[in-house]
């Protein structure tokens, strides 16, 4: 049957990546067929997340550039964060720092324009890991210092904890 992005979403954080991929892809082709623009951009990002969990990273890449230009077109700020931010994830996870950092900043620069507290603490973390395996320590501590602040305002316990040992 049809899986809207949601529900590909619970099969990816079960393990299930190949029924997400599979049901992704059917529930595409139906809003193929609508001006559904942020579904069709959301089904992008689980297509893009399962690729880049299997390690297929180009292509995770490639879906991510196609949500971020459907976010883009729509002026939708908090999907231009996210996935300004899976797509430094990638490159991180690749290792390839310079560019995870580039990704980073400008997914920190749409959180900030948009005033979208949980983008600007995940991003602000994820700023802190690159700054810090780059040798920018104080930018590190700032970037962190920054998502713990944010973590105790809204209350993200588990975010608080991950960003502290993330710190060190």
């Amino acid at each position: 049957g049809l899986a809207p992005p949601a529900l590909a979403k619970c099969y990816v954080l079960r393990g299930e990546r190949k029924l997400a991929e599979e049901q992704t892809r059917e529930a595409m082709a139906l809003l193929e067929q609508t001006d559904e623009l942020y579904e069709y951009a959301d089904a992008l990002k689980v297509l893009g997340i399962v690729a880049v969990d299997d390690g297929r990273y180009d292509e995770g890449m490639a879906c991510y550039e196609q949500a971020l230009a459907l976010h883009r077109q729509e002026g939708f700020l908090p999907g231009i964060q996210q996935m300004l931010h899976n797509m430094g994830t990638t490159h991180f996870r690749q290792g390839h720092y310079e560019p995870a950092l580039q990704f980073y900043r400008e997914a920190f620069a749409a959180a900030e324009q948009g005033g979208i507290r949980r983008g600007i603490m995940h991003t602000g973390d994820a700023l802190g890991g690159v700054n810090r395996i780059l040798g920018n320590f104080q930018e590190s501590v700032a970037y962190h210092k920054r998502a713990i602040a944010l973590a105790r305002e809204l209350g993200e316990q588990r975010w608080l904890a991950a960003t502290l040992n993330n710190m060190g």
